[in-house]
């Protein structure tokens, strides 16, 4: 999937939003009990792919409850979701020195808030 994904990015270069791609089994992989010491080595493959820009959302355990509570996941428990979040800005640390990311705490900000940071990162 990492591999189809990124050849994709790089052939089409087009203007996409992935939730919950690759990258995001860095966070949930161990979680869920699976290796991802490959993940490195696929996400250096990144550099080829132009105009990439990843963000990275968090928020804190209190407010993950607060929203798990309000609407479940369908696939994740809260426990689950809780150990990926803290694991997913070490995403960052993943990714090639050319691919620029933005790291945003959701926890007290409004959607629109985020929206505005992102969109100022993307420079649009």
């Amino acid at each position: 999937m990492a591999k189809a994904t990124i050849t994709m990015l790089e052939a089409l270069q087009p203007d996409v939003v992935f939730d919950r791609s690759f990258l995001s089994w860095w966070a949930y992989g161990p979680v869920l009990g699976h290796e991802v010491s490959y993940l490195p080595r696929l996400a250096a493959s990144l550099v080829r792919v132009p105009d990439l820009y990843v963000v990275l959302l968090t928020s804190s355990p209190t407010e993950l409850a607060r929203r798990f509570s309000i609407e479940p996941d369908l696939w994740f428990n809260i426990d689950q979701i809780t150990a990926a979040n803290e694991r997913i800005p070490s995403i960052a640390d993943l990714l090639p020195d050319t691919v620029p990311h933005l790291h945003a705490d959701t926890t007290s900000r409004s959607v629109s808030d985020v929206y505005e940071e992102v969109r100022q990162f993307l420079r649009l």
